[in-house]
């Protein structure tokens, strides 16, 4: 297992302009963001969207819907061009990246992920390479292709490779609101309040948009315990915030009913399908118990039960 291990994704929105009706990238933003992650020399797998490279031709030929021989190979042949341009920008603010084509080692079902190969990108980190993986087309053994998102193998990794943090950068400045507002923060509970707001994207996008995304990683927070931070990969300076530790943009978790955010004297153990209630007849989150911090306050905390316990994550976001 590689510790301290983060993963962020670079949002196919922020990097391309995906209302071009051909692969188009935004090389200014490309070379912005590889400066400010240039400097973090810790493990870090890279994850970024197809944007216009990709949605554009899955739609096309339909790859969201089922197999077309032509429409892989387009597609395919496009996002790797992408993926150049993003690992050649890296490589010139001295990150060694290597590029990752999903569609040789990944294998869908029914337009979710049923095989991902990690071998090769925990050697790569080893020995101090940074992977650069892309949306995709896959192979699917039910509809013949599929498209597998950024979005969803960003999640798929977190759990495979156990990271510490990921992150997810798109075009906006996080999740928003009816006013146009971020949100601060999503929990599995409060999700049903905010989803009437989340849109689509805003050009062509095949993977659901922002409202996708955000399903995908509540499942991640609601089974790990993993928090995901989502916020605006085109504001500068963000990317370096994000790598430095701090929050912004909507935090999206499985959290304490009241809303508390922790405050890093409590220790969360995250255990999968713990789904027990508390100690001492007191009511609260799914499998969380209660105890005394070094304040003498009550906290709240998973109970420890001797199962393998998930690492905290953070994460960023967006297309594809």
């Amino acid at each position: 297992m590689i510790s301290d291990l983060t993963i962020i994704k670079i949002g196919g929105s922020a990097v391309t302009d995906k209302t071009s009706p051909e692969g188009k990238a935004r090389p200014e933003e490309l070379e912005r963001i590889a400066e400010e992650i240039s400097g973090y020399d810790r493990p870090l797998i890279i994850v970024h969207g197809a944007g216009s490279y990709g949605h554009t031709y899955a739609k096309k030929y339909g790859l969201d819907k089922g197999f077309d021989a032509e429409g892989v190979m387009v597609t395919h042949d496009s996002v790797r061009q992408l993926n150049d341009l993003v690992v050649s920008a890296l490589r010139k603010h001295g990150i060694r990246a290597m590029p990752l084509n999903p569609f040789a080692f990944a294998v869908c079902e029914n337009g979710r992920i049923s095989s991902f190969l990690t071998d090769q990108i925990t050697l790569m980190l080893e020995n101090g390479l940074v992977p650069v993986l892309h949306g995709d087309v896959a192979m699917d053994s039910e509809r013949g292709a599929c498209i597998i998102s950024g979005d969803q193998s960003l999640p798929y990794l977190a759990k495979a490779l156990r990271a510490k943090r990921a992150g997810l950068g798109s075009a906006a400045d996080g999740v928003l609101d009816g006013d146009g507002k971020v949100i601060p923060r999503i929990t599995p509970e409060t999700f049903g309040r905010f989803a009437r707001y989340i849109g689509s994207s805003a050009g062509t996008d095949v993977t659901g948009g922002m409202l996708g995304k955000v399903k995908e990683i509540l499942d991640l927070a609601d089974s790990t315990g993993i928090d995901a931070c989502i916020f605006n990969a085109n504001e500068p300076g963000n990317y370096r915030r994000y790598l430095e530790g701090e929050d912004i943009g909507t935090i999206i978790s499985r959290c304490w009913k009241d809303g508390r955010k922790k405050t890093g004297q409590e220790k969360w153990r995250p255990e999968k399908q713990d789904r027990k209630g508390w100690r001492n007849g007191k009511t609260g989150p799914e499998g969380m118990t209660e105890r005394k911090n070094r304040t003498g306050k009550n906290d709240r905390t998973e109970k420890r039960t001797g199962k393998k316990d998930w690492t905290e994550i953070i994460l960023i976001w967006d297309i594809y």
